[in-house]
């Protein structure tokens, strides 16, 4: 089957392998410059070992790409993880177009949908494969996994198992097309919402407002290699790889006044939340 893969990171460095390895033609268009983020892998460097023709259009709309797709003429087009969105110019150039989208939908819509679900105390995630339409993540689903989140559980940990359940399910996906057609699925009866770049980031901890499990579960979505969650003791920007809970009665340190904020002793800073304290155990 010839197969567009718009793609980026992980899951479409996975994806790309798998479906090459069973045989399928494959064009892949990567993000303009190379990977969305440094912690990314790269679909160009896995396409050039492989073998398999990959673009990096400035513009994955425009009338230079589209004329690329037209020519190699795919019979499906999916986009994993892609950073940008396709047109109905372009989708419709194969009589399917998939979508994988890493959240549960309708919930999570739009970016770093992991991230988020992690940073609100989600007890699963997955991903969920969905015909593309003009509005975003909004198209019929036809396939989904579910993907438990564990209590040590990191946002990197969550990409790395929404990258495998991703491959896994764009095999199946193309196993139907070539079978016959797709089966839409009943949506899930969950709350939708929408994250975009635009939506107030959370990297900056702010224990005055925050719990203890609040600033854990920050903390742990944004551990390395992601950014890191931080805060700002004067002029020093401290960035938090990871916290663990703290007992001032057994730990025999004081000084960590009644307001909630930061503190530095004996080398290790504190981080009093709204209820209770925990010690940052690990800085990058």
């Amino acid at each position: 089957m010839r197969i567009l893969l718009f793609g980026n990171a992980r899951a479409s460095v996975l994806t790309v392998r798998s479906l090459t390895s069973k045989n399928h033609m494959i064009m892949a268009i990567s993000p303009f410059g190379g990977p969305g983020h440094e912690w990314h892998e790269s679909l160009q460097d896995e396409c050039e070992s492989l073998g398999i023709e990959c673009y990096d259009f400035i513009d994955p709309n425009g009338e230079a790409a589209i004329e690329v797709y037209k020519k190699f003429d795919p019979e499906i087009i999916i986009s994993v993880l892609y950073n940008s969105i396709l047109s109905e110019e372009v989708t419709s150039i194969a009589p399917y177009a998939i979508n994988f989208h890493p959240s549960l939908l309708p919930s999570y819509r739009g970016t770093a949908p992991l991230i988020w679900a992690m940073v609100n105390g989600e007890e699963e995630c997955g991903v969920t494969a969905h015909f593309m339409e003009r509005k975003v993540d909004c198209g019929e689903i036809v396939g989904r996994r579910i993907i438990p989140i564990d209590d040590q559980d990191t946002g990197f940990d969550l990409h790395n198992k929404a990258a495998s359940e991703i491959c896994d399910l764009a095999e199946e996906i193309i196993t139907q097309v070539e079978k016959g057609g797709l089966r839409v699925l009943e949506p899930l009866d969950l709350v939708e919402s929408y994250f975009s770049s635009k939506t107030r980031r959370v990297n900056e901890l702010k224990p005055s407002s925050q719990t203890c499990e609040q600033i854990r579960d920050i903390v742990r979505a944004l551990a390395p290699p992601l950014p890191c969650a931080w805060f700002q003791s004067e002029d020093v920007i401290v960035k938090v790889a990871a916290v663990e809970n703290f007992d001032t009665a057994d730990s025999g340190v004081s000084n960590l006044g009644i307001t909630p904020g930061f503190h530095q002793i004996d080398g290790y800073w504190y981080i009093h939340a709204i209820d209770g304290i925990l010690k940052v155990s690990e800085l990058a």
